[in-house]
């Protein structure tokens, strides 16, 4: 009866140190995730903020190039204005060089 006690207890002490073990190991590997979750979110937020430059930068460029163009437009029609109302007498600089 002693000797079957003492087994049992054996028995009990190695499944809780083997709980134990695994009860590490799964904290391990919980604390492992956790901080590779935390690393994929830094990572995220760091990408959503380069996209936001990125992003900012394209509509600053796109907005200056609309200016160019509004400005090179007008540029256009003031230069074609001008060479309409030229006489048609003169010779122009394509036939000049011919």
């Amino acid at each position: 009866m002693v000797i079957s006690a003492l087994e049992t207890l054996e028995s009990l002490a190695n499944n809780n140190e083997r709980e134990n073990e695994e009860i590490l190991s799964l904290q391990k590997t919980v604390e492992r995730l956790e901080q590779e979750k935390q690393a994929r979110q830094l990572q995220t937020a760091k990408f959503e903020e380069e996209l936001d430059q990125v992003e900012e930068t394209y509509k600053k460029d796109i907005n200056e190039l609309r200016m160019m163009v509004k400005t090179l437009m007008s540029e256009n029609k003031t230069l074609s204005t001008t060479v309409s109302s030229l006489p048609a007498t003169a010779e122009s600089p394509t036939s000049a060089a011919s």
